[in-house]
């Protein structure tokens, strides 16, 4: 477990490296999807969107596949992305680089601001089964049925909406390079009472939004939802389903589905955490793109 005394061999860190990497990449795919671009800087990337402002899509990263980054490199990326009239912000998975990064960063006026823990359902297992009620069915869409669901859910006051800035939810016209969107909507008796957006990367799918009829938020709904999308994610091909939301630990007793934390995206500004970079400050803005 992350922060625990607990020894991993080196098949579990490698294996972990691998997941991290997937999300990484997922994450870097999704956002090109969105309309970043890219500004290549020494060892890191300065990413920034042409059009929105949102935090997640205006960030500066560490190249891929590089461990050592120094110093004088963020503070031009950070420079750089402030050309941009973009606030400053470093995000990186924390298990893909020394401790010692942290030290440079703070070495150069930035600290830690958000900690999102990063969930993995590893699908490399038998195929999933799921014991659905008589009373619940599932609807999957794709593409601009989904976006036009989404955009009847974030207008109802009836539903509570969950998701995460680091992919955000897309709610308007379909990008024209995004087909890798599937929503899955489950009913009760008919009546539409959940609904899961997930993207799909080669082999990786991010369960970035889910929501729930305010009403009725039985743990039992949530554990058919979150199965529903991972049975999904397997049957594209996917190896991990990973979500970027800590509510979703709530649901680790009671399912059977492999479901750990393996790391945390953190994200770095030059404007300190008052509560020590363990909160999560999205908000409606961050966590919505209208698009």
């Amino acid at each position: 477990m992350i922060g625990s005394l607990t020894v991993m061999k080196p098949s579990e860190i490698k294996s972990r490296k691998e997941k991290l990497r997937l999300i990484e990449d997922h994450l870097r795919l999704s956002h090109d999807d969105l309309g970043v671009e890219r500004d290549s800087i020494g060892f890191v990337e300065v990413v920034h969107h042409p059009t929105y402002i949102l935090p997640s899509l205006n960030y500066v990263t560490p190249r891929r596949k590089t461990a050592m980054v120094p110093g004088k490199d963020v503070g031009e990326g950070v420079t750089t992305l402030s050309d941009y009239r973009r606030k400053t912000r470093v995000m990186y998975i924390d298990e893909l680089f020394p401790p010692f990064f942290t030290k440079t960063l703070n070495g150069i006026g930035l600290h830690l601001n958000t900690t999102i823990p990063l969930w993995v359902i590893d699908l490399t297992i038998p195929p999933i089964e799921i014991n659905l009620s008589e009373r619940i069915s599932v609807n999957t869409v794709v593409n601009q049925q989904g976006l036009d669901i989404w955009s009847l859910v974030w207008r109802n006051a009836s539903y509570r909406v969950f998701g995460t800035s680091l992919e955000p939810l897309q709610i308007g016209k379909m990008h024209p390079t995004n087909h890798n969107v599937h929503d899955i909507i489950l009913y009760l008796n008919h009546t539409p009472m959940a609904v899961a957006r997930i993207t799909i990367h080669d082999k990786s799918a991010h369960l970035m939004a889910r929501a729930f009829v305010q009403s009725t938020q039985p743990l039992r709904l949530q554990q058919w939802l979150l199965e529903i999308t991972a049975q999904t994610a397997q049957k594209q091909g996917c190896e991990i389903l990973f979500i970027c939301d800590k509510t979703i630990q709530y649901l680790q007793p009671v399912t059977n589905l492999p479901l750990t934390q393996e790391g945390s995206m953190l994200c770095y500004t030059d404007e300190p955490n008052s509560i020590h970079g363990e909160g999560n400050h999205d908000t409606v803005e961050q966590l919505v793109l209208l698009t």
